[in-house]
């Protein structure tokens, strides 16, 4: 696991703002758990803030599964408690956050019907042992017949190949903080093709409703990722005792290797 990736999640409130817009894989994830998780228990590895496990935790208290989320980040896992408890005190019975890492934790439900690693988090594992260790624990989690789905990145050559030098920060992402402020992120990125590792610099520059730059609000943050590569994915999810049942390449449902997503949904089985 990446040593930093705590310290790139401490700004929770932020993370949040960034990803405001971000519907699309809520959706996925809350037909996933209509569909194999009806009267059982679900499974969110790195849960973060609760973006998708509190929407999740909604649909399980009309359809009568439970909801489970982990996460390694004590700034992000209080926000997510924050937002439950804030809540209708009827959904935290349909809820439990536990501040854990996924190679490791012990989720303490006997086992799942369905587990889940949500938005890329899973290439914060950078070394295969980090990795095996993680689906093993998944696989483990799981009750035999169970499902497991990462949303793992399908590593694009052309960009990855653009990385293998410095070049100017590009702008990603805006959004409009509580506070009034304009947040702008932007990134640069360094490839090391011999350890598939992403270093990636993020930006952060906040400006007032008139442009002017606040200066003592930008921060910067860093963080690595291992990319991994469609064949190496089926070998990791095999050795971890998966059996693939379908493949989609978006949160749509476009089959993989069609169509222009550009992730690795692969729907597993414990067999």
């Amino acid at each position: 696991m990446d040593t930093s990736v705590v310290d790139f999640y401490r700004h929770a409130p932020d993370y949040d703002a960034e990803y405001a817009d971000l519907t699309a894989d809520i959706a996925w994830s809350k037909r996933l758990c209509r569909m194999y998780a009806r009267g059982g228990h679900v499974l969110e590895m790195a849960c973060g803030t609760g973006r998708i496990t509190l929407p999740i935790a909604w649909q399980a208290m009309q359809l009568g599964y439970w909801v489970t989320g982990v996460d390694l980040s004590p700034d992000m896992l209080s926000r997510a408690s924050a937002k439950v408890a804030a809540e209708d005190p009827s959904l935290q019975s349909q809820l439990q956050l536990i501040e854990g890492d996924m190679r490791t934790v012990n989720a303490g439900i006997e086992r799942y019907n369905l587990v889940l690693v949500p938005f890329h988090s899973f290439a914060h594992l950078l070394t295969t042992h980090d990795q095996r260790a993680a689906l093993h624990n998944c696989h483990n989690h799981l009750q035999v017949g169970g499902h497991f789905v990462a949303d793992v990145f399908l590593p694009d050559p052309a960009k990855l190949a653009h990385g293998l030098t410095r070049h100017a920060p590009i702008i990603e992402r805006e959004a409009q903080l509580a506070d009034g402020y304009n947040l702008v992120r932007s990134y640069t990125t360094r490839y090391h093709p011999a350890t598939q590792l992403l270093e990636v610099t993020y930006f952060y520059n906040f400006y007032d409703a008139i442009g002017r730059l606040i200066a003592n609000r930008c921060y910067r943050s860093q963080t690595t990722m291992r990319m991994i590569f469609p064949a190496e994915w089926e070998l990791l999810l095999a050795d971890a005792g998966f059996t693939i049942i379908d493949r989609w390449s978006d949160y749509d449902g476009t089959p993989f290797g069609t169509g222009h997503g550009m992730k690795m949904l692969f729907l597993c089985q414990r067999t």
